[in-house]
C-alpha cells in the first residue's frame, strides 16, 4: 500500500447512527440487506461486513460499532498515546530519540505486549519506516527536528532552585535601590569574526555543491562587548582586538568614542570577578549582580533576544561587502555598524528583559518545563514531594491534540515504556574534592561581604605571585 493512499471511492462514509440502525434492523430480521441500503443509504457490502462482525446483543451493548482503528494497525490508540508522551518527555530531558531508536523502541514495546507484528520487523529488528511515517501522521504534535547541542553541565546548571536564588538576589537589589528601567543594564561579550558562515543564496536545482566566497580560510576573532538597558537604550559597542600593534584599519567606521546608582547584570566568568573591577564598580555606585553559571542562555537578556538577530544581520553585512570588495575583511567596526544599529534596538532589548523576567520583574517568566533537563541529576528526596516529569510534560504540551497519558501507568499487564527504556540518570560523582562555596552561585559582588572575599582572594593571589617571582 502506498504511504500516501488516496481514497478512490466517492461514496460518503456512513455515519455511526445510520450504520447502527441498518445493522440492527438486519440482525433483528426487520429488513433485508438490500432494504437497509434503500432505507439508510449504507452500502450493501458495508452492512454485510458489520452484520458478520456483530450479534444483535453486541450491537445494542456497544457504544460504537464502527471500527476506530485500521485493522492492520499495530498499537491501540491508548498505546500510541503512551508512546507519544514518552517521546515528548525524552525530548524535555534533552535526550530525544532518533527515528532509528524510536523504531527499535516500538518493536520492543510490541513484543513486550504480545502484539502481532510483521515478519519484516523481526528480520530487521526494528519497526518499519512505513509504520513510523504513519505514526507521525496520526500524531501531529510530533515532528522530526534537528536539536541544538547542549552540554550536560548547562542542562544540570539551569535548574529551578538556582534560578529562584538569582531572582531572590535581583528582588533584593530592586527593593533596596528602587532602580528605574534605564538604570538596569546587561552586558556581554561575543565573538565577531572576520569570516562568518555564508548566508543562504538562490542556486540551480540539482546542483550538488553551492559555494560562496568568504574573505579567508580562517578568520580572526574580534571580541565585541555590547551593553543594553531595560528601557531599550544602548551604548556604542566596545571592540577588543587581539593585537600587540594597533591596526587603524580595524577601527574604520567606528563611532566617537555617583550620583544615581545603576545595576549591571553579567555572567560569572572569572575575568568579570577581578577585584579592581569590583572595587571600581563599588566606588562608582554600580551594583554588580552575576547570573548563575550555565544559565545565561535563558536569563541574560542580550543572549535571549539580541545577539541572534544581530549575528544574522552581520552575516548579510559581510556578504554584501564581499560582493563588491573580494578579499580579506579588515574594517570590522564599519561592517558591524549597520547590524548593530538595526538589530540591537529597543524592541529586541525590551523583549529580552521581559522574556528573562528581569524587567518587569517576574520570577515565573520561565516555565517549569524548561528545567526538565536538570532532573537527570536529581536525587530522590523522601521528605518532600516535587512535580513529576509527567506533570511537566502535561504543562509543556497543554492544548495538544493528543490526549496526555501517564508514562508510568501500566500497559497491558505490567509493561511500561520506562521499564523497557528508562529515562537517563546521571550517577553522582564519588570524588573527594570539595567544591568552592562561591562557585556555581549568583552573587551581588558589590555587597561588602562578597567584596571582602574577592579582595582576600585577590591579595592571596598577589602574594603567591610575589613568592614565585622571588624564587626565580
Amino acid at each position: 500500500m502506498p504511504r500516501n493512499y488516496l481514497r478512490k471511492s466517492i461514496n460518503p462514509k456512513p455515519s455511526e447512527e445510520s450504520l447502527r440502525c441498518a445493522v440492527t434492523d438486519v440482525l433483528s430480521g426487520r429488513c433485508t440487506i438490500r432494504k437497509a441500503f434503500e432505507l439508510y443509504n449504507v452500502r450493501k457490502s458495508t452492512v454485510a461486513f458489520y452484520k458478520s462482525q456483530h450479534t444483535y446483543a453486541s450491537v445494542m451493548a456497544a457504544t460504537s460499532i464502527k471500527r476506530q482503528d485500521h485493522h492492520l494497525k499495530i498499537f491501540t490508540s491508548k498505546q500510541e498515546g503512551q508512546l507519544v508522551s514518552y517521546l515528548k518527555e525524552c525530548c524535555l530531558f534533552n535526550h530525544g530519540l532518533s527515528t532509528k531508536e524510536t523504531k527499535k523502541l516500538a518493536l520492543s514495546f510490541a513484543i513486550a505486549n504480545n502484539l502481532n507484528i510483521p515478519e519484516s520487523w523481526k528480520e530487521k529488528e526494528e519497526a518499519s519506516s512505513e509504520w513510523l511515517g504513519g505514526f507521525l501522521k496520526r500524531n501531529q504534535s510530533l515532528s522530526i527536528r534537528k536539536p541544538e547541542a547542549n552540554s550536560q553541565a548547562r542542562a544540570a546548571g539551569f535548574n529551578e532552585p538556582v534560578v529562584q536564588l538569582f531572582y531572590d538576589k535581583l528582588d533584593e537589589v530592586y527593593v533596596k535601590h528602587k532602580f528605574p528601567a534605564h538604570s538596569v543594564w546587561n552586558g556581554d561579550e561575543t565573538g565577531n569574526s572576520t569570516v562568518l558562515p555564508p548566508i543562504e543564496v538562490i542556486a540551480p536545482k540539482g546542483m550538488k555543491q553551492v559555494q560562496q566566497t568568504v574573505s579567508a580560510e580562517r578568520g580572526e576573532n574580534i571580541t565585541m562587548l555590547a551593553f543594553v538597558s531595560a528601557s531599550g537604550s544602548t551604548i556604542p559597542p566596545i571592540f577588543v582586538f587581539p593585537r600587540k600593534k594597533p591596526n587603524p584599519n580595524l577601527l574604520l567606521g567606528s563611532p566617537a568614542t555617583k550620583k544615581n546608582p545603576v545595576s549591571f547584570l553579567m555572567d560569572n566568568h572569572s575575568s568579570h570577578l577581578e577585584f579592581p573591577c569590583v572595587k571600581f564598580a563599588k566606588e562608582n555606585s554600580i551594583i554588580l549582580l552575576t547570573f548563575p553559571p550555565h544559565c545565561s542562555h535563558k536569563l541574560q537578556p542580550i543572549d535571549v533576544a539580541v545577539y541572534f538577530p544581530f549575528k544574522r544581520a552581520l552575516r548579510h553585512s559581510h556578504n554584501e561587502w564581499l560582493q563588491s570588495n573580494p578579499g580579506g575583511i579588515k574594517d570590522i567596526a564599519g561592517l558591524t555598524q549597520v547590524p548593530f544599529v538595526t538589530k540591537i534596538v529597543a524592541e529586541n532589548i525590551i523583549a529580552g528583559f521581559k522574556k528573562s523576567g528581569i524587567w518587569p520583574f517576574n520570577r515565573n517568566a520561565i516555565p517549569s518545563s524548561q528545567f526538565t533537563p536538570s532532573r537527570v541529576t536529581d536525587r530522590p528526596d523522601a521528605t518532600q514531594h516535587t512535580n513529576t516529569t509527567e506533570d511537566v510534560a502535561d504543562e509543556a504540551f497543554a492544548g495538544s491534540s493528543i490526549e496526555s497519558n501517564n508514562v508510568n501507568s501500566t500497559i497491558g499487564d505490567d509493561v511500561t515504556l520506562q521499564s523497557i527504556r528508562p529515562f537517563p540518570k546521571v550517577i553522582p560523582s564519588t570524588g573527594s574534592r570539595r567544591p568552592s562555596s562561591r562557585l556555581g552561585s549568583t552573587r551581588i559582588l558589590t555587597d561588602s561581604p562578597e567584596t571582602n572575599k574577592i579582595e582576600e582572594d585577590y591579595m592571596r593571589k598577589k602574594e603567591k605571585e610575589k613568592k614565585k617571582d622571588a624564587n626565580k
